[in-house]
């Protein structure tokens, strides 16, 4: 459990203890021996005071000698002289050989480079067999032991059992009184999580203590130094002096030796008296480190003087390891669990909310989902237009601080507390009882949160010994006294929430994802709907106006020819309109994942040809050389999508003869080589000559609304959009489109796409050219012929009699002018759908109609629920849906309501003739 406030200790104390100069005490434990060496000279300049009585060799001899001599065997010492440098920095202890008096002996040297440049040994007594010879079984028992304990680890059933009995295992290899695990809360509290001890020792499990126990300095210490034994706190301690005679250089060094990494360095005298009063007299602490931080420590507790070799150090600090490791492995198991439980919350939110109501609504209308998930007592959705809340929630004071806070917090990222003490409000809020919150960032512009709040409540926190009395006995200057009695002390802690736990945190983030995907929608939705009402309302009165100077141009002479110009300028930029008014709602199609993509087969000698065609016009007022370049191995027939090819290669070609003043643009179209899934890779690269991009304007094409060269673009016109939508085309037909180009010689356009084969035989390209031209010559002729016999057949249908339901003015005189002059049609008005009924079924008593004109946005009844009704009643004659909504989606809700034709304003002539003609016949 994790302690929700800190013990209200005095910051004099904090500081007092993040002060002491631990690392530099000047002292090491008395049961080994320290010597610093300076790098290179090798010569000593520090040794503690029981070196001479503890190796055996007089003050005289000790200083004269270098580092090299006292290292004795040759190997040994030709092996530091190659690797001293990446040995010492691992701070590895070596059990190496000093010769003393002439005599071989093995001591236990641990060597390191200390932070201010010294090479320090620590040496340790002797084991009682000297010779190397007999330290190989035993590094051998050691060794099976250590592989015993790790392979009785290995598959225990749960993280906690794991933890017990690494503890057990520290314990028989120490034969301490007691073993504990030490675990970190997020304010550097600390808990009791495993007490492995002798019986008849009393249980510290669950005990809190606070953090002022271990001071920031030495927790920095615990990560660097990672093995730290007191062999005997009551013991007196020896000094470490500074050798007298020395280089003017290593006059400059500190006066204290840095001893951070020594093994040897003494304790903290606040520290044993701390351990002195719980009735400890030797300690090992062992750090476990995570992610480079202090995730905890193995402590170790003995109640007499005991010292542990650096075989048994070294296991113990293994088996820190091991539990490092065991961590790790239980963080993961429990992530990809939270990960799983995540996506569950996930669908549970998602699940619920499938009612035609708003989703805000139907999530705050259910309890079980938004609180039960996070065990909370309320929440409120805070919008800068308003705020929806469930269950119990605190005064809006309380809620308004606590955005204040969010104001500066990221995206979908959390702020939790388990008071409300921190938001500073004066008065206590009773109608949780205090309590605490957690928060998620569901955007920051507008400002939207989603707030969790559970109750307050009472919480007894167990401490070992009374924190409090380090502060009563505090006074600044002096030394600090830690407290004499570690008796269990209760407290009651008023007004705090049970702590949120990292699911709560992982639920919330998925619920707030839940509700950014909404908002996502909604807004998509929102723009959906704008830009479908504005394409309506565009293209209406672009009806009236297209329509309207058609008529007028039709009527005027040759010799006026001002009026001509002018009325082409206006279909012309009409027209234009419309182009500009198309591609933005394609980029809305494609933005909102609403574009459909058809797969169908083109004949692609055929497709080429007509696409070159379509732009051949506009190449030859420019006087440039349009050219068409094929592989002679391109397949005859491919399945795509001819619409959205023909719109990517049209854009590509029309560009390129928009900014090319002379010379020429090609068309180059190659295959790749034969893949084994039964499909091609097709490239149309479109080259010319114009003035070429700059590499900053080459970044700039695929960006929505943004032109690559102002100027250029403002001089030829267009929107920026072309090339943007042509890419996520190409993108969604499985394909690329890539430039280049190079400042005055041109520009190069790639478009790649994946198509799949549906004729395995290559063309000849001379036959592809010649059957592609063939194929235009008589789709050309068979349009032709296809408008002369519509002409024939509007002149035999020349007594038609048409329905027209149209709400505009301009528009109903326009269609009646054009239905009367080119079809000599008997044309009947109304304004709206139920009109259109009342009409058709009036019809039905004398001369009913041939054709309905519906168009569908109407006043009282709009066109489709006409169609609809009048298709239920059992009419059939033939409507044709006149509309400014031009979507493949628009057309599927046309022919679904039952009609026969969809034909989009502005009206074309040719389109709404082809259609009447087609539902007559």
């Amino acid at each position: 459990m994790e302690i929700p406030a800190l013990i209200n200790i005095p910051d004099e104390v904090f500081v007092t203890c993040n002060q002491e100069p631990i690392h530099i005490p000047g002292e090491i434990q008395p049961h080994g021996v320290l010597l610093a060496f300076s790098i290179p000279e090798g010569r000593l300049v520090y040794a503690s005071t029981n070196a001479p009585s503890f190796l055996g060799v007089d003050w005289n001899n000790l200083v004269r000698l270098r580092l090299h001599d006292w290292l004795g065997v040759n190997e040994i010492r030709e092996h530091l002289d190659d690797e001293l440098v990446s040995l010492l920095r691992d701070s590895a202890t070596h059990r190496l050989p000093l010769k003393f008096s002439g005599r071989l002996r093995f001591f236990a040297v641990e060597a390191h480079l200390s932070d201010d440049g010294n090479l320090i040994l620590e040496i340790e007594p002797p084991l009682e067999n000297e010779y190397a010879e007999s330290i190989i079984p035993e590094n051998m028992a050691e060794s099976f032991r250590l592989k015993r304990v790790l392979l009785s680890i290995e598959n225990l059933p749960s993280f906690q059992a794991a933890m017990e009995k690494i503890a057990s295992n520290v314990r028989s290899i120490t034969r301490y009184d007691r073993v504990m695990i030490y675990r970190f809360d997020h304010l550097g509290h600390g808990e009791v999580i495993v007490d492995d001890r002798r019986e008849d020792l009393e249980s510290y499990l669950g005990l809190h203590y606070p953090a002022s126990d271990i001071p920031e300095q030495a927790r920095k210490l615990f990560l660097r130094n990672r093995v730290r034994q007191i062999v005997d706190v009551a013991s007196k301690q020896v000094r470490v002096v500074r050798l007298p005679h020395h280089s003017e250089k290593e006059d400059s060094r500190s006066e204290a030796l840095d001893m951070s990494l020594c093994y040897l360095r003494s304790a903290s005298p606040v520290h044993c008296l701390y351990l002195s009063n719980m009735q400890v007299r030797s300690t090992l602490a062992v750090s476990v480190v995570l992610d480079n931080k202090l995730w905890g420590m193995i402590i170790c507790h003995h109640g007499t003087p005991k010292y542990l070799s650096p075989e048994m150090r070294y296991q113990c600090d293994t088996l820190a390891h091991v539990l490092s490791l065991a961590i790790q492995s239980e963080e993961r198991r429990q992530h990809e669990q939270d990960v799983l439980d995540s996506q569950a919350c996930y669908q549970r939110v998602e699940s619920v909310v499938r009612s035609r109501r708003s989703w805000q609504e139907e999530l705050f209308s259910d309890d079980s989902v938004l609180l039960g998930l996070l065990d909370a007592a309320g929440a409120i959705y805070v919008t800068e237009e308003r705020r929806h809340s469930v269950g119990k929630v605190p005064s809006m004071q309380t809620v308004d601080r606590i955005c204040e806070q969010l104001r500066n917090v990221g995206l979908q990222d959390l702020r939790k507390a388990e008071s409300f003490c921190d938001l500073n409000i004066p008065e206590f809020d009773s109608s949780l009882d205090g309590g605490g919150y957690l928060a998620v960032v569901i955007a920051q512009s507008p400002a939207t949160y989603l707030i969790w709040f559970r109750k307050g409540q009472s919480q007894i926190v167990n401490w070992g010994g009374d924190p409090r009395k380090v502060a009563d006995s505090f006074q600044v200057g002096q030394q600090l006294v830690p407290r004499a009695s570690f008796e269990k002390w209760k407290q009651e802690i008023v007004g705090w929430c049970v702590p949120w736990t990292k699911q709560d945190e992982l639920r919330a983030k998925a619920i707030g994802l839940f509700i950014s995907v909404k908002k996502v929608e909604d807004a998509n939705r929102l723009k959906s709907q704008f830009l479908t009402n504005m394409s309506h309302e565009i293209r209406t009165p672009m009806t009236a106006i297209l329509g309207y100077a058609d008529i007028l141009l039709d009527q005027l002479t040759e010799e006026s020819s001002a009026a001509r110009e002018a009325t082409e300028t206006i279909l012309r930029n009409g027209n234009h309109l419309l182009s500009i008014l198309n591609d933005i709602l394609d980029l809305a199609k494609i933005e909102s994942g609403k574009l459909l993509i058809q797969h169908e087969e083109i004949p692609l000698a055929l497709f080429i040809t007509e696409t070159i065609n379509l732009v051949s016009i506009n190449a030859s007022k420019k006087k440039i050389d349009l050219r068409t370049l094929l592989a002679p191995n391109l397949p005859t027939r491919i399945l795509s999508d001819p619409v959205r090819l023909k719109q990517i290669l049209l854009n590509l070609l029309s560009n390129a003869i928009k900014f090319t003043d002379s010379g020429s643009v090609t068309l180059r179209v190659d295959v790749d080589s034969p893949r084994i899934d039964d499909s091609d890779v097709i490239s149309f690269t479109v080259t010319d000559t114009g003035p070429g991009i700059s590499e900053e304007n080459l970044d700039r094409l695929f960006r929505p609304f943004v032109q690559g060269d102002g100027a250029l673009s403002r001089k030829q016109g267009g929107t920026g959009l072309g090339l943007v939508i042509s890419r996520h085309l190409a993108e969604s037909m499985s394909g690329s489109l890539k430039a280049t180009s190079t400042i005055g010689v041109g520009s190069q356009f790639v478009a790649t796409f994946k198509v799949g084969r549906v004729a395995e035989s290559p063309l000849d390209v001379g036959l592809q050219k010649r059957e592609g031209l063939k194929q235009s010559s008589q789709t050309i002729e068979a349009k032709e012929s296809n408008l002369q016999s519509q002409q024939a057949r509007s002149q035999e249908h020349s007594a038609v009699r048409i329905l027209v339901a149209e709400d505009g003015l301009d528009n109903q005189r326009l269609i009646e002018w054009l239905l009367k002059k080119r079809m000599s049609a008997t044309v009947t008005l109304v304004e709206n759908g139920l009109k259109a009924i009342e009409a058709v079924i009036a019809s039905e008593l004398a001369e009913p109609y041939q054709v309905v004109l519906m168009d569908v946005q109407m006043p009282e009844m709009d066109g489709l629920t006409a169609v609809k009704l009048l298709r239920e009643k059992g009419y059939e004659v033939p409507i044709i849906a006149l509309t400014a909504h031009a979507s493949e989606h628009d057309r599927a809700l046309s022919v679904e309501a039952g009609c026969n034709a969809h034909v989009t304003k502005p009206i074309k002539w040719d389109e709404l003739n082809q259609a009447i003609a087609a539902v007559l016949n």
